[in-house]
């Protein structure tokens, strides 16, 4: 029987408080996208450090089975570092960095993809481990493994990569609201009202947000036969902030306001 080369991703969590990264090597049979039959008991080892949503490895370990888990970085023979950022729209951009260590020293590779905002627990696991299991499959073919590598394609031939769903609005969020009053007595009498309204625009590259409120009041008193009193008062206030994306953890920008009262 030959014996399978073995490659060691560096797998460590932390995105759960209190999971351990303990990691064990046995192997569970699971169907993969990226699927490895070998006869051999040995893996590729790996080690990951993980700093993103979806580090169950309880669900890791069944869903890449072809993998040995240790917890000694020192053994692996390739460290993956997992690491995001937030985005315009709400969710974030992972990075899984492959870094191959002893016969695989000098074999990087960089993974990216974006997660929705909202996305659920289970749709983030789902998305990291279809990620390993790419960036895996690198490394996997450069051993014996790679005989036994099946990739399955689950798109449609010919189509058009699936498209995010056109904003009819072009990412623009729109506010107003008006209100009023009205009251009177035999000598006194008011009314007034207010309005307001917002825009706002937030994209991966770009942030702006516009405010605008006003309010106008207008009290009558009768203080005799021959004398009436009438008080106006009018406020008005409006702000505006711009901030530009200038790399994945600076952004520039500035704020302006303005108020008139009477």
């Amino acid at each position: 029987m030959p014996f399978c080369r073995q490659i060691a991703l560096f797998i460590a969590c932390v995105a759960t408080p209190g999971t351990l990264c303990a990691q064990d090597t046995t192997a569970v049979r699971a169907p993969d996208t990226v699927a490895v039959h070998s006869d051999s008991a040995e893996g590729l080892r790996l080690f990951l450090d993980c700093h993103v949503g979806g580090c169950d490895f309880d669900y890791l370990r069944t869903e890449i089975t072809w993998v040995n888990y240790v917890r000694d970085r020192t053994a692996a023979q390739v460290h993956v570092i997992a690491t995001s950022i937030a985005t315009g729209g709400g969710g974030s951009e992972v990075t899984l960095t492959f870094s191959g260590e002893r016969e695989f020293s000098g074999v990087d590779d960089e993974f990216r993809y974006n997660t929705a905002r909202g996305a659920t627990g289970d749709e983030l696991r789902q998305q990291l481990a279809h990620a390993l299991k790419l960036g895996l499959a690198h490394y996997a073919m450069r051993t014996r493994f790679a005989r036994d590598l099946a990739v399955n394609f689950i798109g449609v031939v010919g189509a058009h990569a699936q498209q995010a769903p056109r904003d009819p609005w072009n990412f623009w969020v729109f506010g107003a609201g008006l209100s009023g009053y009205l009251n009177g007595e035999s000598q006194s009498s008011s009314r007034g009202g207010s309005g307001s309204f917002s825009a706002s625009r937030t994209t991966a590259d770009w942030k702006f947000r516009a405010n605008l409120y006003g309010s106008t009041d207008r009290s009558s008193y009768q203080l005799d036969d021959t004398t009436n009193l009438i008080a106006r008062s009018h406020s008005y206030y409006g702000s505006a902030l711009l901030v530009r994306s200038v790399t994945g953890h600076l952004s520039l920008g500035g704020t302006v306001s303005a108020s008139a009262s009477t």
